[in-house]
């Protein structure tokens, strides 16, 4: 079977890509930006408060698992047949507190916009 077609989803964030754009790879790499209104809030009770990063490395980070999930759905056919496969992948987010620093700007130190790796 060839694939038509694959979407990938995070929250409400969809990217769909062709299966011309697909076949011309090996692997495949994508990246989605969430926007911060589809971000829930995240718990981060006590963390980034000062005194709380490291002094000799400057930052500290939160692991937070399993924080969004990644879905993927990929349509594939061949000259008899169609076929959809779904997937599901969680998705932890590393939150990273830093010295204070004046080149941040306000949105800099906002849990809500970690970027999901």
């Amino acid at each position: 079977m060839r694939a038509e077609a694959m979407s990938v989803s995070i929250a409400d964030t969809q990217r769909t890509y062709s299966g011309d754009e697909i076949s011309q790879q090996m692997l495949f790499e994508i990246s989605l930006s969430i926007p911060r209104q589809q971000i829930g809030p995240i718990p981060i009770q006590r963390f980034c408060r000062a005194g709380q990063a490291g002094e000799d490395e400057g930052e500290s980070v939160l692991h937070i698992k399993d924080a969004f999930t990644a879905h993927l759905s990929l349509r594939c056919a061949d000259e008899n047949a169609r076929t959809i496969v779904y997937a599901s992948q969680p998705l932890d987010v590393a939150l990273e507190c830093r010295k204070h620093n004046a080149a941040l700007t306000p949105g800099d130190q906002d849990a809500s916009s970690a970027a999901p790796r």
